[in-house]
């Protein structure tokens, strides 16, 4: 309610992306959990993106060399570099598709908001604290499945 309120937006949401049972999400560091376990909760919907035939070790792989020189502790920006960008990143490479246009715009439909400048400071620093059942992809040493959005 206070996104509609307030932004003109339905919700705003933290998002992570699910395959091989693990959830990926970026929050300064470029994290991964069993899905469900994240600090954010339940998922208010999970959307269905497609299938991959990339195994783990293959999608752990191309996630070091190619997303997180990317998407790093001093890139994050809850308005210009965030979870739903990451979100749309790996599902570019794994599935080929962006994530549904209402999430993956939802910084931007918030920057045209009345209440932007109020936040705008704050927002900057604004990052996920991960507790210790998660792990971060830069200390990670390690057939066909789902991969979903949850948001």
């Amino acid at each position: 309610l206070a996104g509609k309120l307030f932004l003109g937006m339905d919700g705003v949401w933290h998002s992570g992306l699910t395959v091989h049972g693990y959830e990926y999400w970026y929050g300064g560091n470029v994290w991964h959990c069993r899905s469900g376990r994240t600090p954010f909760g339940t998922p208010d919907f999970t959307v269905l993106l497609g299938r991959t035939y990339w195994s783990r070790p293959e999608l752990l792989a191309a996630l070091r060399s190619e997303l997180l020189p990317r998407f790093t502790v001093d890139g994050y920006d809850v308005l210009k570099q965030n979870c739903n960008d990451f979100c749309d990143a790996v599902s570019m490479l794994l599935v080929g598709r962006h994530i549904p246009s209402d999430i993956r715009y939802q910084a931007q439909r918030a920057i045209q908001s009345s209440l932007f400048s109020w936040f705008r400071p704050w927002a900057h620093h604004s990052r996920s604290v991960p507790g210790s059942h998660r792990t971060s992809l830069h200390a990670l040493a390690e057939a066909a499945d789902d991969i979903e959005l949850k948001a």
